[in-house]
């Protein structure tokens, strides 16, 4: 028995000493609320643009179909908690952010972006449209430096302002009618 306890104290001193871990805590319902909330203006406001010009109705009708698709998904994935709320990471992306915003004085919807720390098994970063940016928490974990992770904002800030998103949701609509 005395074998047993020392081994796994063993264990738990080198698993302890051999990583370094930032803590995240899933269970916050403010946070999870919070973006929710602010997607769902968001997507009101896309809904109103994608009436106003997109004349052909069965174009329209199918934009809407995926944009409710994505829509939906994303909104699950925040119930369910793959979505996180790290004060640490918050903080950087915050500061990268305003730097990022001030050396492109012509784009103040920079400011405006909402830039989310996720789960995930592979290192990613994607735009889902109305100014939000996913970052996984694999890719931090590859950056080297806070240069890289500014180089991935700005490119996924740049799929937002040229409307990548929803460029993309019009041109599988033309080609599928």
């Amino acid at each position: 028995m005395k074998k047993i306890t020392l081994l796994y104290l063993c264990f738990l001193c080198f698993t302890g000493y051999t990583q370094s871990l930032i803590l995240i805590d899933t269970t916050k319902q403010d946070f999870r609320k919070n973006i929710v909330e602010t997607y769902q203006k968001s997507v009101v406001q896309q809904k109103i643009f994608f009436n106003q010009n997109i004349k052909n109705r069965k174009i329209q009708k199918e934009v809407e179909t995926s944009y409710k698709e994505i829509n939906d998904h994303f909104i699950d994935q925040v119930n369910k908690g793959f979505f996180v709320d790290s004060p640490e990471y918050t903080k950087l992306f915050n500061r990268l952010l305003n730097q990022i915003s001030e050396a492109n004085p012509e784009f103040s919807e920079i400011k405006n972006a909402q830039i989310i720390l996720s789960f995930g098994d592979k290192a990613n970063a994607y735009t889902i449209g109305n100014n939000i940016v996913v970052i996984l928490v694999p890719l931090i974990k590859n950056l080297k430096n806070e240069y890289q992770l500014a180089f991935i904002l700005c490119h996924e800030i740049a799929h937002n302002l040229l409307s990548h998103t929803y460029n993309d949701l019009i041109e599988y609509a033309e080609l599928v009618h």
